[in-house]
């Protein structure tokens, strides 16, 4: 964040065009009519100029900011995430949060995990009914001349069934941690907001916790 400059050579803002208000990024206080840049409510230094270009309060490819550019946003998101040093430098508290596109993010990470997991295990499930496992009951059966009619044989396995078989144990580890992950990210906001009156003081408003937890927990991907 950029120092504020002097209080002398940033003005009060003028009045809210389209009736929007000036409010504080952090706790959301009316910030008209103040000369000094510093909000008296949460002690927040800004930069006038920074909080009233709207083009400033948008980020640049987050999912968020980003409603009809889903694919290309969600995908920049993701990947700007590998590297968190950069990416929290670059989420300023001006950007305004937007919680559903937050939470749709946060699922959609979550989600994909558990979607391919039940995929393997449906494609495994569809393998193994067309061509039947290798059975040592079977074998054994036949041996001591039991069914009297030996039963067809099922068609030879292709490479790509028994690599399936192999697959469903990851199917299901990925299915268990995509739960690992939500209770995980619950918890974890929950456990923050035992620290609600100490939040209330320093004018820290829930959805900023929310964010920071969502762009943390996005371990789906």
């Amino acid at each position: 964040m950029s120092e504020a400059p002097n209080a002398t050579e940033t003005p009060s803002p003028p009045a809210p065009v389209d009736g929007h208000s000036v409010l504080c990024p952090l706790c959301g206080y009316d910030l008209r009519g103040l000369i000094e840049p510093r909000c008296p409510e949460c002690g927040y230094r800004f930069v006038w100029a920074e909080l009233l270009d709207r083009k400033l309060n948008t980020h640049p490819y987050l999912f968020e900011h980003h409603p009809r550019n889903n694919i290309w946003s969600f995908v920049r998101t993701a990947i700007g995430g590998l590297n968190p040093v950069r990416f929290w430098r670059t989420l300023q508290p001006q950007m305004t949060p937007r919680p559903r596109r937050l939470l749709k993010y946060w699922i959609v990470c979550t989600i994909l995990p558990a979607l391919l997991g039940a995929t393997l295990l449906a494609a495994t499930a569809m393998a193994d009914h067309f061509y039947p496992p290798f059975s040592p009951l079977t074998l054994l059966a036949r041996r001591h001349g039991w069914p009297r009619q030996p039963p067809p044989q099922p068609p030879p396995r292709p490479p790509l069934v028994d690599t399936l078989d192999q697959l469903s144990v990851l199917a299901t580890a990925l299915i268990f941690s995509a739960g690992v992950v939500v209770a995980w990210t619950i918890s974890t906001f929950l456990a923050l907001l035992v620290f609600q009156q100490t939040m209330d003081r320093a004018q820290i408003r829930r959805i900023h916790v929310a964010r920071c937890v969502g762009y943390s927990f996005d371990l789906g991907l």
